[in-house]
Parts: C-alpha cells; sequence; structure tokens
C-alpha cells in the first residue's frame, strides 16, 4: 500500500516517505491527538492475508512493545486501517549507523556505541527475543551521540530449555525452518543455513557490525549472495586492526559455533566495558571519574598526578576542554536533566530533560537516579496529554529504578506516584513510606502520602499533610 503526503491511515496524518523494506514501507507522520510526529510502518499485503504469519507477528510485535529502554525504539501502537496493518514507533532524529562507518570510526567511538547496542540486547534478549537483523542501516545515532536499535521486524521470540543450554538441540527456536532471512553480510551460521536461533545469533552479528564499525569492511562480503552466506559459514574474517583487547572481543563475537562466543549479551557488554577501560587515557578516566561535589581540587590534583604541571587552573580547563577530554557522565547528564526537571513549565525542558535523562541511563544502565528521571519526566507527559502510554513507562522506569537501587528514596516516592497515577492505592502508599522511612526530607514522598489520604476520602488528614508541608515550604505550590 502506497500512501502518499496528506493520506490519512488511522489518526495518523502522513507527512513524508522515509524508506521502503521487505518488511514495508515507513513513513514519517504526525498524531494530532498528541501533536506529535512518528513513524509509521506499513506491512506487506500478505500479512494481512495469511492468519498464522500475522497472529506471529503481532504476538511478537506486542513483546517488543513492551520493551522499555533507552536505546530501543519505542512501539506505541499497532493496529490495522481498511485492511492495512500498521505499526507506529518513535521517529528517532538523526543518522543511521550506516553513514557513519563507511572509513571506520575511532575505537573510542565505536566502542561508546558498541556498549548502548550491547545494552539494548541485553534487554531484548532477557524479554526473550531474538532480533535477527542487526545491522548499522537497522541503528540510528542521534545528534546527542545515542545510539537507537530499530527494526524488530524479523525478530522471534525463544526460550532455553533450563535443564542444559549448552547444545543447539536443547533451543526451542519460535523460527521459519527452512528459509533463511536476515541480511546476509549479518547472518550467524546458525541463520544462514536455516536453523534454529537463540541470542548468541545476535552477538555473530553484532560481531560483524563492530567490525565494520571499526575497519570500515564488512568481514565477509563477497560478490554475490552465495559466496557470502559461504564466507559466513566456512570462512574467518580478517585479523582486525584495534588496539588490544578489541581483536579478541570482536573473534570471540565471531566464533563460528554458538557456544564458542559470548554466552549472553551481559557477557558481552562487560567485555565491552572492560576494553573501554583499558583503552581510556589515564588523565581522562581520572578526570570522568571525579566526584563532581570536588570540583577543581580533584581536577587539579588528577592533572599533577598525572605529571603534567599546571599553575592555574584556567589554562588547564582550557587545555582538558580543546582536547574534549571531559565528556559527561551518566551523573551529569542526569544532574542536567533534574535542573531541567525544576523549570519543565518551560517550552521544550521536559521533553530535552527527559533525553538528558534517557543519555545517562544509556551510558550507565545500572544508574538508578536515570530511571527514577525518565520516570518522572514521563509522568508530566502523562499529565499533559492524559495519554496512558507515558503512564506505563513511567511505571516501568520507576520500578526499574527501584529494583537497581532499593535503597535511593526518590525511586520509591516516584514509583508510588506511577502507582497512584493507575489507581493501586495501597501499594503507591507503601511505595510512599519506603520512600519517608530511606528519606524523611523528601517531600515527594510526603506529598504522596497526602494524596493517597486525598484518594480515600480523608479530606481532613490530606489537608493536615498539605498545611504541614506549607508549613515547611511555603514556597511549594503544589502543598497549597
Amino acid at each position: 500500500m502506497r500512501l502518499k503526503t496528506g493520506d490519512k491511515l488511522g489518526p495518523y496524518e502522513v507527512l513524508a516517505a522515509i524508506g521502503k523494506g521487505g518488511m514495508g514501507e515507513v513513513y514519517r507522520a504526525r498524531d494530532p491527538r498528541l501533536n506529535r510526529e512518528i513513524a509509521l510502518k506499513v506491512l506487506p499485503v500478505d500479512f494481512a492475508s495469511d492468519p498464522s504469519r500475522r497472529e506471529r507477528f503481532e504476538r511478537e510485535a506486542r513483546a517488543v512493545a513492551a520493551l522499555n529502554h533507552p536505546n530501543i525504539v519505542q512501539i506505541y501502537e499497532i493496529a490495522e486501517w481498511c485492511g492495512s496493518q500498521y505499526i507506529a514507533m518513535e521517529l528517532v532524529p538523526g543518522k543511521p549507523l550506516r553513514a557513519l562507518i563507511e572509513t571506520g570510526l575511532p575505537v573510542s567511538t565505536a566502542l561508546g556505541y558498541a556498549a548502548q547496542i550491547a545494552d539494548a540486547l541485553v534487554a531484548t534478549h532477557a524479554a526473550g527475543i531474538v532480533h535477527r537483523d542487526l545491522k548499522p542501516s537497522n541503528i540510528m545515532i542521534t545528534s546527542a551521540g545515542v545510539a537507537k536499535v530499530l527494526d524488530f521486524g524479523l525478530a522471534k521470540l525463544f526460550r532455553f530449555n533450563t535443564a542444559n543450554t549448552d547444545t543447539d538441540e536443547t533451543i526451542a527456536a519460535m523460527t521459519e525452518l527452512g528459509n533463511v532471512v536476515g541480511t546476509a553480510e549479518y547472518m550467524s551460521p546458525e541463520q544462514a543455513s536455516a536453523k534454529p536461533q537463540d541470542a548468541r545469533s545476535d552477538i555473530f552479528s553484532f560481531g560483524a557490525m563492530l567490525y565494520e564499525m571499526l575497519s570500515g569492511k564488512q568481514p565477509f562480503k563477497r560478490p554475490h549472495t552465495a559466496a557470502t552466506l559461504h564466507a559466513v559459514y566456512y570462512e574467518e574474517a580478517e585479523p582486525l586492526s584495534a588496539p588490544a583487547p578489541v581483536p579478541a572481543m570482536v573473534a570471540r563475537c565471531l566464533q563460528k559455533k554458538p557456544e564458542a562466543r559470548y554466552p549472553g549479551a551481559g557477557d558481552l557488554l562487560r567485555a565491552i566495558r572492560e576494553a573501554q577501560a583499558a583503552l581510556e587515557p589515564a588523565v581522562q578516566v581520572a578526570v570522568r571519574r571525579r566526584s563532581p561535589w570536588l570540583g577543581i581540587g580533584i581536577a587539579a590534583g588528577v592533572v599533577l598526578a598525572a605529571g603534567i604541571a599546571a599553575t592555574t587552573w584556567k589554562p588547564l580547563r582550557a587545555r582538558l576542554t580543546a582536547s574534549s577530554i571531559i565528556p559527561k557522565n551518566a551523573y551529569e547528564w542526569a544532574e542536567d536533566g533534574r535542573a531541567l526537571l525544576s523549570r519543565s513549565y518551560r517550552a521544550g525542558a521536559a521533553d530535552r530533560a527527559l533525553e538528558d535523562f534517557r543519555r545517562a541511563a544509556a551510558l550507565d544502565s545500572g544508574y538508578a537516579p536515570a530511571y527514577a528521571g525518565v520516570a518522572e519526566e514521563l509522568r508530566v507527559k502523562y499529565q499533559d496529554s492524559h495519554d496512558k502510554m507515558y503512564m506505563e513507562q513511567a511505571r516501568q522506569n520507576a520500578e526499574r529504578a527501584v529494583e537497581l537501587n532499593p535503597q535511593l528514596a526518590l525511586a520509591h516516592a516516584v514509583y508510588g506516584w506511577t502507582l497512584l497515577d493507575s489507581g493501586r492505592i495501597d501499594q503507591a502508599d507503601a511505595e510512599f513510606g519506603k520512600a519517608a522511612d530511606a528519606d524523611p526530607s523528601l517531600t515527594s514522598a510526603r506529598r504522596g502520602r497526602g494524596a493517597v489520604l486525598d484518594a480515600r476520602n480523608d479530606l481532613p488528614g490530606a489537608a493536615a499533610v498539605y498545611a504541614d508541608l506549607a508549613r515547611r515550604d511555603p514556597g511549594d505550590w503544589q502543598c497549597w
């Protein structure tokens, strides 16, 4: 189904065609209900004409839609309009990784993107999904340097037989045996031979992609598809020219036998981070790890410890900034987001804060305050739009923050608010109680207890809580 500018598909207005692939055509469109732009993928007609394939696709698409990760494109809706099935998803501004790697990327840049992509695979595989089409054209890089994994059109659900996960025979993969699907240059050997695939197939494809990111060359590319598939299955990639331990890491990803690769994406991610740490210059490591509260004194100490003479901070800072060795870490991105959160009434501040928090989570997937910040900003979006999608995403991020750091008062408070939004009053009350126990001074926890009393129609109790908060902080307008 070909659409043109101005056409309507369900509630969406088509603005322009973006691209076309085997899984359908993609358009930039506008959702007038929320006044936002989205990407709209219209699926091939054979999806509608084959009930079993359509049912399978919808099941797997719902699994992908349930993922909530800063490095995975967000699916908003799977629907049908006048016989055409479509997916509405996040429109990611930026450039495809394909456009950035023609001559290879600097090692530090390649590993930075690789860590984000591997982090996305951790979440994807944890949900029992194998992507099956990882390649540079399916990775978008935003202007902020955030990598987003796109196009789960060939994704499949899989599961391991927990009795023994060491052999292919124990893997029950929901795949189309006998049919080779994917992109030849990035297929794993088991995918190239139409055998069942699990998460380790994606690790092979990741290795082929990282090889290309570093060298500008596809390791198994040959003059025609048959020769390429033969190379994937039988031939070894040429040695990669990169500093240790990167070549060994890529080589392990590209092992022909799945059991010889990294067992999972989490192991791969750890290897990437270890490589980043091994390759990072000493001064850069020290500056990145400095305590944000110690400021200039620590930075100066780092330079002196590295044997660099410095007499004043001003020329030192000029040298550091000029050589770009003070990139923001997860803490700093989260702090930027929190500063914007306090000014969310300003135009665009909420969206920028959300992007900062998501960037922090992408840099450190174990940093609970980043997920708490994402949840707070998504609540702002829910309050503005009443779109339940934002409410559910906020709850998932808050829940993740609590899982990562059960002692973080803010995480429990935000989680409490998301539960209250969905009508789970008793659970919300319990979370506000945990937040108050962890930090008795946390205003959002106290305000949450008042909201719970209000929801229970205990108006005098709620009024007393709000009055106490107003006395403590007369400037807090939410207590009046």
